[in-house]
């Protein structure tokens, strides 16, 4: 039994408490770089016109939609390389000019292959340092516009150079999301629900990269060839 004086333990537990946070109160601190004091938000803006399950959720899928972009420019580029308009248009100067890549160099079809999920390992890499100076949130917001942007290089292109150039900083664009994404959800998620929503996002990931399927599917066999 322990004749311990409860009195006498909870005030020594008080002191010893205290003395602990006036030393964390006093340890320095990693002075921030003039890049990091400048980009660093000033304020957050806590005011939602949903709160509890309804915003968690509903944060966690809209921010999901990164990852349902990065399986849809995944699995695009299979149907891509098979179908004969996209081949005669992008990779004549290859070799491909007949619609077929056959006599097409491998290494070209593998650059418009990879030049997405390179450049996507670079934003990535970026967006995890620029998340912690500036917020998630703004970080999220610069990727949605670089996919954006990017988007319409692809859309424009004329030539294979401009749509690999545009696929490329699209990836830069799916590595910001990719990256910042998931920390936002655990972040903001209570420790029993963060498993659930990492499954969701990759629940997101998986339904991108089966819409990309079906949308080859239809552009290859249900549409004419030049609207295709």
């Amino acid at each position: 039994m322990d004749h311990r004086d409860p009195e006498r333990t909870g005030s020594v537990a008080s002191v010893e408490n205290a003395a602990v946070l006036a030393s964390a109160e006093t340890q320095a601190r990693p002075k921030a770089s003039w890049l990091e004091t400048k980009l660093r938000p000033n304020k957050i803006n806590a005011r939602y016109p949903i709160r509890g399950k309804a915003l968690l959720f509903s944060t966690c899928a809209f921010g999901s939609l990164g990852d349902a972009l990065f399986g849809y420019n995944s699995g695009i580029m299979s149907g891509l390389l098979v179908n004969p308009v996209f081949i005669a248009k992008f990779f004549s100067e290859y070799g491909g000019a007949d619609g077929t890549t056959t006599t097409v160099n491998p290494t070209i079809t593998g650059i418009s292959v990879a030049c997405l999920q390179a450049s996507a390992a670079v934003g990535a890499l970026a967006a995890g340092r620029l998340g912690d100076m500036i917020g998630r949130k703004k970080c999220v917001r610069i990727g949605a516009f670089i996919y954006f942007f990017s988007a319409f290089m692809q859309m424009f292109a004329p030539g294979f150079n401009c749509f690999v150039a545009g696929r490329t900083i699209q990836g830069v664009g799916v590595g910001f999301l990719s990256m910042t994404v998931p920390i936002i959800q655990t972040e903001i998620a209570a420790p029993h629900r963060r498993g659930l929503m990492v499954g969701i996002e990759y629940t997101f990931l998986i339904a991108g990269y089966m819409l990309s399927c079906w949308v080859d599917y239809g552009f290859n066999f249900m549409l004419p060839d030049k609207l295709s």
